[in-house]
């Protein structure tokens, strides 16, 4: 399948660090935040020039991405996050109660879980799902 959310995020992420100079924008993929905050015997490098530490993500605001609200990488970082930083996530997915709106303590479901309208599709048409989260973030 085609994962249009990263990329969608990493262009926000840019947007937003260009009208907002003042804040710290970073953009990761939810597999390279996984590595990065879990403890594992077995680390994984990652490249690319995006870099985070634990010591950011633990005072920061976070903007978790995914049309489906329900992928592996995505949604377990969702649980992972909701413990470490609890009210300081927001998301951005296609339908309400999706997996990762779930995952959210129900106080902070109502106002933390933006919907981009596209709805939930057994496949996602990557142009509908594109243009949708586009518009939200726009």
């Amino acid at each position: 399948g085609i994962e249009a959310s990263l990329w969608l995020a990493e262009q926000f992420a840019v947007d937003l660090a260009r009208i907002c100079p003042w804040l710290t924008v970073r953009c990761v993929s939810a597999n390279k935040l996984l590595g990065v905050l879990t403890a594992t015997s077995n680390r994984v490098h990652f490249s690319g020039e995006e870099r985070i530490t634990p010591e950011q993500v633990a005072d920061a605001a976070i903007l978790l991405v995914s049309h489906s609200g329900q992928t592996f990488p995505a949604l377990r970082a969702t649980e992972y996050l909701e413990r470490l930083v609890g009210n300081r996530i927001w998301l951005v997915t296609a339908t309400d109660s999706s997996q990762m709106e779930l995952a959210l303590s129900r106080a902070e479901r109502e106002e933390r879980v933006l919907i981009t309208g596209a709805g939930y599709r057994p496949a996602e048409p990557s142009s509908l799902a594109v243009a949708a989260m586009h518009h939200t973030f726009t």
